[in-house]
């Protein structure tokens, strides 16, 4: 279940781009109104994230991750690096490693980047700079579709860094530590360094414990990203539906009504979304 991770130092940007912020807040806001976070295709197909994303518009934290880095390079030719991340305490999982989650990192020179967190609903890239201090930036919780701030701190590894058997850090690695709202003690970190196996290093130990398959999707409402659409497998054959806040049904697979089935696949059609997540 467990594969070691690759990782190797960023090249700065060869060239400067101008409105970069835009652009990227641009594909970030693409990203929430166009996919979704699901892991259906990794658990019902065996999909890879690259695939998951290219034929169901939808993914985990990688998947989403690596289209706005597509999207970034197809539209404006703007180069940027997947780094691995750990996660708060609230999202860990008993034999998730260290490091089980992936962000995008948009270097700006030789010592700022900005950095995009499309599964942490980060609403604008954040601004790292290696000189001095990190604003502050909002971020969505989805669930009660409130606003959270998150503030980070770059720190710099004086030693190398053995996270687990399989996961380490060289020495002088710089990283983001951040915190949300008051939650000083629950942090998370982003590890300025591109990761080269995440599917191998990160997805397939989270899919495989976390077992039952679920799709969120987000819609942009008033400059907010907002929950869409929910369907959540649990307790083995039952599912739970929502559309935004409204629960439209939780029981057995089996017992979905033919006309709310109907309605869900030529809704899911209708964005682009694969339409197999409800052929239970």
């Amino acid at each position: 279940m467990y594969c070691p991770m690759k990782t190797r130092p960023i090249k700065p940007q060869v060239k400067k781009t101008h409105n970069l912020k835009q652009k990227i807040t641009n594909t970030l806001e693409d990203c929430f109104d166009s996919r979704a976070f699901s892991t259906f295709p990794y658990i019902n197909k065996g999909l890879t994230s690259k695939q998951a994303m290219n034929k169901t518009n939808s993914g985990n934290c990688i998947s989403l991750s690596t289209f706005i880095k597509d999207q970034l390079k197809k539209q404006y030719g703007i180069s940027s690096h997947l780094v691995p991340a750990t996660v708060p305490s609230y999202i860990h999982r008993d034999g998730f490693l260290d490091i089980c989650h992936v962000a995008l990192l948009i270097p700006i020179n030789n010592s700022s980047y900005y950095l995009v967190d499309p599964a942490f609903y980060l609403m604008e890239p954040m601004l790292i700079h290696t000189k001095n201090p990190i604003n502050p930036v909002r971020a969505v919780n989805i669930h009660d579709n409130n606003l959270d701030t998150i503030y980070p701190t770059l720190h710099t590894s004086p030693d190398r860094l053995q996270l687990n058997q399989y996961q380490t850090m060289p020495k002088h690695t710089k990283y983001c530590e951040c915190y949300s709202n008051e939650t000083s003690d629950d942090t998370w970190k982003y590890y300025l360094r591109e990761i080269m196996n995440p599917d191998q290093a990160i997805s397939k130990f989270f899919t495989a414990i976390r077992g039952e398959p679920f799709f969120v999707s987000t819609k942009m409402e008033n400059g907010i990203c907002k929950k869409d659409m929910t369907i959540k497998k649990h307790d083995g054959d039952s599912v739970s539906i929502k559309m935004g806040d409204q629960q439209i049904y939780d029981g057995h697979t089996l017992e979905i009504p033919s006309e709310l089935k109907q309605q869900l696949i030529d809704l899911l059609q209708s964005k682009n979304f694969d339409p197999s997540i409800v052929s239970f």
